[in-house]
């Protein structure tokens, strides 16, 4: 097993080979050849850690709060040289200036969670015992993958304002006014339905009002 570490992030790693501490630079070639167990430095925190089954994952050593803790930045199959520098630097800022990294990940996984799209289909599927029909249900989500989700289904719900969803209405709100008209409503269940299980904060941005920033149809 070899560890290649240094004396850096708050932490004082001790070396497993007999081999001296030192500092040292990774490559691009030599992430992609390197099979050797063991834990390599690239400087600034990052390592690169290869296991005995042959996978290889970055990781950031941090002190956070007074405390040293290790984040995983992905595997390198996922993750280039370059891209774990960058990680590695904007994870260190946060703690450097007193904040938590972990908690700012898990915060971001979280919105991850809660898009508009997969909130409307979550939405959606509560609602599978009421549709007439099964093709009444795939158009109804059919409309929101036609209209909503190109332009807002990515953003986390908790994001949204009013002015996204005339973003979203606007294009058809006189080309296609029963379309759009059935939209809005559809669109304010979700963002009611958002509110009710604690994924909204704010006022519904779709409702009503919505319609006297639009010309009348």
């Amino acid at each position: 097993f070899r560890d290649i570490s240094v004396k850096m992030c708050g932490a004082d790693h001790s070396q497993q080979s007999g081999e001296s501490n030192r500092m040292s630079k990774l490559s691009a070639r030599f992430v992609a050849s390197v099979k050797t167990e063991g834990v390599y430095q690239d400087g600034r925190c990052l390592q690169l850690r290869v296991r005995a089954s042959g996978t290889k994952a970055w990781e950031v050593k941090l002190m956070v709060h007074g405390r040293r803790r290790v984040m995983g930045l992905g595997p390198t199959d996922l993750v280039s040289l370059g891209e774990a520098r960058e990680a590695a630097r904007k994870v260190r800022k946060i703690a450097r200036e007193g904040g938590d990294p972990f908690a700012e990940r898990d915060r971001a996984r979280a919105e991850a969670n809660t898009t508009f799209e997969l909130i409307a289909r979550e939405y959606h599927a509560t609602l599978a015992g009421t549709f007439s029909s099964e093709k009444h249900g795939r158009l109804w989500i059919n409309m929101m993958a036609n209209h909503a989700f190109p332009l807002i289904g990515h953003r986390p719900i908790a994001s949204l304002r009013t002015v996204d969803i005339l973003a979203v209405l606007r294009p058809i709100w006189e080309t296609q006014a029963p379309t759009a008209k059935k939209l809005r409503q559809r669109m304010e269940r979700i963002f009611d339905y958002a509110i009710a299980t604690d994924r909204y904060f704010d006022a519904n941005p779709a409702t009503a009002a919505v319609k006297a920033v639009l010309p009348r149809v």
